[in-house]
């Protein structure tokens, strides 16, 4: 493009040159001489007129001689001029016969003007002016000479330095369109790149990274299509909730990278086995959903069954054949939901009833659903009680099994909805967990708990004080810093503070619950292991734990003056745990048979009915009055 507009240019350039040069050569020349002969032409006009009122003068005095006085006319004339020119004078009468001539001879060519002679308004002849144009033709040659070279000149100045300009203007041009074109060349890469980039983040947006499915959005804008598509042509369509039975076990067993193949697998199956029609998502760990056609209830379940039947066959991972088994629940478009929530949450509902009947598949029931109008209503009840400080603590103590003293209390939460009706703490828990309010419960029992122990210390009664922490309170980062703020506020010391923790609370995320364990014991707060034995791969864990005790779970207590295996269960906890430098808790004493029992096997501390039922503080006060005023019983109640 540069180089054909540069040859244009140039091309411009030369002929402007060639113009400009010619005009110089041929235009100065011919213009002098076309001015010079302008003016020649009017000075002989002028002296020619000029003559010939001289010459008429001298007919009007000799009217009848004139013509006779030849040399009396050329000295008049030879006198009206001063200029030192070569200039020729003829008078010719009416009959055409020269009356007088300078009598030069001229150089041709002439220039020759003419001025009539009258005498008495009567023209009797006319005078001629002439002179040779040879001397304006040699100047003009001279100065065409002098033209020729300087319109050379002018024409190689024209041409020579537009040229160079022009090579640096087009060199400069060119390589700021090649940096041009390198930018337009790099920002279409990079447009390309981005564009890329951006199909890619829209494929991850919408996509499972792990096995290429459809994720949650693109699920839900599927089965958003699929209901209104029902609602115009009256198609039907099942959405399918799928999870894996004991996939767990099989990450826990096998590795994560084992379970991440067998997810491959198993979305592999599933999607060869898919119609087009039909969509699978994978919503997370091992948890799929699909929205099937189908014809009518029978054949969700038919289809369902089939895939079901796909994944049974074996999955052969470095050597290892695995038999996937999968729960699923189906809810109906339309029949059992209308919007893409309602009909992921009963299709979900749906698979739990599955799994929890082991029937493998299930159709969504109502009656199943937890998630009825009286569910709602407690939650919302729930969430106003620990707004409006609704609920309540009780307290139940713990002895030291050696010297019967009152060591220390487990904080429990109750909740009086009205005057007749109590919410169990196991459904109102259940709930806090599930909706994500157990974070707020939890603060709110440690703050009610720590103000009631400042309380206690300053009446002289210096016992510890247990809270029970969830599964979700250890990946909180802020508890330890909200555990502090309170134990300032109410000026309890960290040691007055017991924190309760479940196997399976820990087991969830070990690493995560290391950390805020970790932290809480490094501000010398008490952490005990609450339900001892009833978790999994505890013994692996127990020696690495930041802890101070063990509290056995109330199942193996309860039952071990009847059940031999539970009473080794219980006597083998306590040694482990002082083995390891750990006091030992044991929960739900009921009789003074079990107690006796646990002081033999030398267990450090008691809990349960045998020795106090859960009280509220004014009652815990003065039962522990009484007791003290009668130490000889070993309880009240």
């Amino acid at each position: 493009m540069i180089s054909q507009t540069e040859s244009r240019i140039r091309k411009v350039v030369i002929w402007l040159a060639s113009s400009v040069g010619m005009v110089t050569v041929f235009a100065i020349p011919a213009g002098y001489f076309y001015v010079s002969y302008l003016y020649e032409t009017e000075h002989l006009q002028s002296l020619a007129e000029l003559s010939s009122d001289i010459v008429s003068e001298f007919v009007y005095l000799h009217p009848d001689t004139w013509q006779l006085q030849g040399d009396r006319l050329e000295q008049l004339l030879e006198k009206s001029h001063s200029r030192q020119e070569i200039i020729r004078y003829r008078i010719i009468d009416s009959k055409g016969a020269i009356v007088m001539s300078s009598g030069l001879v001229l150089e041709t060519p002439l220039l020759a003007r003419h001025a009539p002679v009258s005498d008495s308004g009567r023209t009797v002849g006319h005078v001629e002016v002439a002179m040779s144009l040879w001397p304006e033709i040699s100047d003009t040659l001279l100065i065409g000479v002098i033209s020729l070279l300087l319109g050379t000149v002018v024409y190689f100045i024209l041409r020579i330095f537009p040229m160079r300009t022009l090579t640096r203007v087009m060199s400069r041009l060119e390589q700021s369109q090649k940096a041009l074109q390198r930018e337009v060349e790099a920002k279409e890469e990079a447009l390309s790149k981005a564009r890329e980039a951006g199909e890619a983040m829209r494929h991850l947006a919408l996509h499972d990274n792990l096995t290429g499915l459809p994720n949650r959005a693109l699920f839900q804008d599927r089965l958003d299509r699929a209901i209104i598509y029902a609602e115009r042509a009256g198609s039907r369509y099942a959405v399918v909730m799928m999870d894996m039975d004991r996939f767990k076990e099989i990450n826990d067993t096998l590795g994560h990278h084992i379970g991440d193949q067998l997810l491959q697998e198993v979305a592999l199956r599933l999607k060869k086995e898919l119609r087009k029609s039909d969509t699978i998502s994978r919503l997370g760990g091992d948890e799929f959903a699909i929205i099937l056609t189908v014809a009518d209830v029978e054949d969700a379940i038919a289809m369902t069954q089939k895939l079901r039947n796909v994944l049974r066959e074996p999955i052969n991972l470095k050597n290892c054949y695995i038999r996937v088994d999968v729960s699923c629940g189906i809810a109906m478009v339309a029949e059992h939901g209308s919007d893409a929530q309602s009909l992921l949450q009963h299709a979900d509902v749906a698979m739990y009833t599955a799994k929890r009947n082991g029937t493998g598949i299930a159709i969504y029931d109502v009656s199943e659903d937890p998630n009825s109008p009286r569910r709602l209503q407690r939650i919302n009840d729930l969430r106003v009680a620990l707004d409006q400080d609704g609920l309540s603590l009780c307290y139940q103590p713990q002895i030291d099994l050696k010297t019967n003293e009152i060591i220390g209390v487990e904080a429990l939460a109750r909740w009086e909805l009205t005057v007749d009706e109590w919410v169990s703490p196991g459904e109102f828990i259940t709930l806090a967990e599930e909706t994500g309010l157990i974070d707020q419960l939890t603060l709110w029992v440690l703050d009610k708990a720590l103000q009631e122990c400042a309380v206690w210390q300053q009446q002289g009664i210096r016992i510890t004080v247990g809270v029970n922490l969830s599964a979700r309170n250890l990946h909180d980062h802020e508890l330890p810093a909200h555990v502090r703020g309170m134990l300032d506020r109410h000026g309890v010391a960290p040691s007055s503070l017991v924190l309760e923790i479940t196997e399976s609370a820990i087991m969830e995320d070990p690493g995560h619950a290391m950390s805020i364990l970790n932290e809480l014991h490094g501000m010398g707060i008490i952490l005990s292991v609450d339900d001892f034995g009833t978790g999994y791969s505890s013994l692996a864990y127990l020696k690495e734990l930041p802890l101070h005790e063990v509290k056995i779970d109330r199942s193996f207590v309860s039952h071990m003056r009847n059940i031999r295996n539970d009473e080794i269960i219980v006597r083998s906890t306590i040694d482990l745990a002082h083995n390891l430098g750990l006091k030992v808790v044991a929960e739900g004493i009921e009789d003074a048979e079990t107690a006796a029992m646990l002081r033999k096997m030398n267990c450090d501390f008691a809990q349960g009915y045998h020795i106090c039922h859960p009280k509220t503080a004014k009652e815990f006060l003065g039962w522990l009055r009484r007791r003290d005023a009668t130490p000889e019983h070993f309880s009240e109640d």
